[in-house]
């Protein structure tokens, strides 16, 4: 789903409703400028989270941080990565 910013964080929160353990992953390349952002959200976020919320900065090898996400049993995970969705530039997908 495509969202605005308003959209999304209502979207996000009720997601994340129950929530007892979080994975947020971010993925992305720091050479191509527009595939960092799922890198660069994590080092943005880094310092502003909850104890249930463990953070991996997965660059662009996810599958390599599999065995840590599975051994945390997080409710929840979330994946923070650019992607080619036909969408407008900057619109946000959940």
């Amino acid at each position: 789903m495509v969202a605005n910013r308003k959209d999304f964080e209502k979207e996000l929160k009720e997601w994340l409703n129950g929530a007892q353990q979080v994975v947020v992953a971010g993925i992305g390349n720091s050479i191509r400028s527009d595939d960092f952002v799922g890198v660069k959200i994590i080092q943005d976020i880094q310092d502003k989270v909850s104890s249930k919320v463990h953070i991996i900065e997965c660059e662009t090898v996810p599958e390599s941080f599999m065995d840590e996400i599975v051994e945390l049993k997080p409710s929840h995970v979330l994946l923070i990565d650019a992607a080619i969705l036909g969408v407008s530039l900057g619109d946000i997908c959940l």
